[in-house]
């Protein structure tokens, strides 16, 4: 990521000729010959913020502010309807929807919108801007302290009190919002105004050094406010204008990861969208906490009392190109657990004249040879149908299950379970809840919620399908979890086997949408990365599965209940869920031309996929999620670091 703006690059540098079609913004002037070191009562005041997922703040904070400032410029995604539904109820408040942050491989450009806002502020003597944050409340007399002079040359900030929950604010803001004593954390900027709160004259940005005013194509907004800052040579603070900072601070630099503020707010509504059943966030959050656990503990996945399924052979694929440690070890720990509920099948892919790193008997270890030039990228649908088609040749399993190979079960009948509510449904996802682990074993929320409901779980007590439950930034705040684990009747890999396009990722939730025939999913998930040619090969396939399902007199999908942790493999930012679709979208990809299948079934780009540079995306992107940034500690599951 750059750390200074495109000066060169940029049409307003100086000298330069402005071209009109290139952007709104109008032609920069010399500060000089506008901007006066002088002390003036601000005119109006504009507000500009970004705004992603932050609707359950943001409701709170524009019915505080929005009396306050002559107007407010709202920034947020095309997805955010919630956002969107806020700021239709007050006439001053505009909206600006772009899919701008995710640019570039960023995970979060706050920069880059900021600077859409800022394009659209009036710039004259008597104007002023006020960049604050989504969950910044301006104390009630905001304008009175406008009233003085400010210096037109100054930046300035303001102290923040915090109101960690929904409950402390509520106090706060019935007692009048003037009684600061309840809050009890204070911070000052000093002179070093920080993003929460930045006030400064519009006449800056028609000067030199402003031609990109917030700095872009930072990966998150940890840095851009910063050297914003850094562009004023004259900074203070208000120190008597207190601001109140609601929830926790200092976390969401990349993108939202904090709870939903206030499970008792009068607004819940705005948040839970869609939703036939009526249900609130806390309701969500209430069955979430009943299916997962807190701890981890070695007894929460002992093998006392586990009766082998001999209905249930379970498959799983190993790839590991990058030699990382994390995922040979986790397999083994996956197998020694697994293989104590069902059969286990492994698919290895053993990249060119390496040898193979697991070491299984024959019967139930599937070599298949490929090539880090031509298969580095993620195969992991491939090689499980690649196993499925090995046991439904080879054995008369009636259910097949496909796992990754770093799940451990807590529900010691997960498989019995599994196959009595596969007797009536073609395809199950076989837990309720899920609970990820760090290094050491920990359950940790160390950028993600890491307890979730499945996402057939969630969508059934939702009462519908629906696109956000499946996402990690997700319109409701909630996301649930569509990988780690599924299972199927063996007619379904007898006629139809998985979508195996999903080079990047994304296997588990294209066919999760598929399985539902949820359409709205379109709109807001990954399957358009792949370009728009795929949508009916995705549709053919979700409809090839719901008709086997009508021909044998089964449901299509649901679940079972049953609990499963996730082993620890890098930390969850470093995977980029989100902007790893940004880096093929920006090459044109179309999965229907950029990939296919070889003989031994395994997946390779294409002529045209190549000259787009897919292979090297791909094999960077895998590079640079760092899975062995954390080696994991095994200590209190009993096992050795292998």
């Amino acid at each position: 990521m750059k750390k200074s703006f495109h000066y060169i690059n940029s049409p307003h540098r100086e000298g330069a000729e402005v071209d009109p079609m290139f952007t709104p913004r109008v032609a920069r002037v010399r500060k000089a010959q506008y901007l006066r070191n002088e002390n003036i009562i601000p005119g109006t005041v504009t507000g500009v913020l970004v705004c992603v997922n932050y609707s359950d703040y943001l409701v709170h904070c524009i019915d505080a502010n929005h009396d306050k400032l002559g107007k407010i410029i709202v920034v947020t995604t095309p997805e955010d309807v919630d956002t969107q539904r806020v700021c239709t109820k007050y006439n001053n408040v505009e909206v600006v929807k772009t899919n701008c942050f995710y640019e570039g491989g960023c995970t979060f450009d706050k920069g880059k919108a900021l600077n859409m806002a800022l394009d659209r502020v009036e710039r004259h003597r008597d104007s002023w801007v006020l960049i604050h944050d989504a969950d910044i409340v301006l104390p009630v007399d905001f304008r009175a302290h406008l009233r003085g002079k400010l210096n037109s040359m100054t930046l300035y900030g303001a102290p923040r009190h915090f109101a960690y929950s929904f409950q402390d604010y509520v106090r706060f803001r019935d007692t009048g919002a003037t009684n600061y004593n309840i809050l009890r954390d204070y911070y000052s900027p000093g002179r070093f105004p920080i993003g929460y709160f930045q006030l400064f004259n519009s006449l800056h940005l028609l000067g030199k050094g402003f031609e990109e005013p917030y700095p872009e194509g930072h990966d998150d907004a940890s840095y851009t406010d910063l050297q914003f800052t850094k562009k004023f040579k004259i900074r203070d603070s208000l120190r008597n204008v207190h601001t109140v900072h609601l929830g926790p601070s200092m976390v969401n630099h990349r993108g939202r990861v904090t709870p939903f503020f206030g499970t008792q707010s009068t607004h819940r509504d705005v948040v839970l969208s869609k939703n036939p059943r009526g249900r609130t966030l806390e309701d969500i959050l209430s069955l979430q906490r009943s299916m997962t656990v807190r701890e981890f503990s070695p007894e929460l996945i002992s093998q006392d009392g586990v009766e082998f399924c001999p209905d249930l052979a379970i498959v799983t694929c190993y790839f590991n190109p990058h030699k990382n440690k994390n995922i040979r070890t986790n397999y083994h720990v996956f197998k020694e657990y697994m293989s104590h509920h069902a059969k286990l099948f492994t698919v290895e892919l053993v990249m060119d004249g390496d040898d193979p790193e697991l070491s299984a008997a024959a019967e139930d270890h599937i070599v298949v040879r490929g090539s880090r030039e031509k298969h580095s990228m993620f195969q992991k649908e491939c090689l499980l149908n690649i196993g499925a088609q090995y046991v439904v040749k080879n054995y008369d399993y009636p259910c097949i299950s496909w796992a990754d190979a770093d799940v451990l079960s807590v529900y010691k009948d997960w498989t019995h379970r599994c196959v009595e509510k596969l007797k009536t449904t073609l395809v199950v996802q076989p837990f309720s809840g899920s609970c990820c682990l760090d290094h050491n074993m920990r359950v940790t929320d160390e950028t993600h919620e890491a307890r979730n409901l499945s996402s057939m779980r969630y969508w059934e007590y939702m009462g519908r399908p629906d696109a956000w439950g499946m996402t990690y930034f997700s319109q409701n705040n909630y996301k649930s979890k569509s990988g780690l684990i599924w299972a199927a009747r063996r007619e379904f890999f007898e006629e139809i086997g998985l979508l195996w396009q999903g080079f990047i990722g994304n296997g588990d939730a294209l066919m999760a949408g598929a399985f539902t025939d949820c359409k709205d999913w379109w709109l807001v998930h990954t399957s358009k990365v792949y370009g728009d040619a795929f949508i009916p090969f995705w549709a053919i396939w979700g409809n090839r599965v719901r008709s086997l399902a009508s021909r044998i007199n089964v449901d299509t999908v649901s679940y079972s209940d049953g609990m499963f942790l996730h082993l620890n493999h890098g930390r969850f930012a470093r995977r980029k869920y989100a902007a790893r679709n940004k880096l093929i979208t920006d090459v044109g990809c179309d999965i229907t031309k950029d990939v296919q299948l070889n003989p031994s079934g395994l997946m390779e780009f294409t002529e045209v996929g190549e000259l787009k540079g897919l292979p090297q995306i791909t094999y960077d992107y895998f590079q640079g999620r760092h899975e062995d940034e954390f080696l994991n500690n095994y200590e209190n599951l009993s096992i050795q670091n292998q």
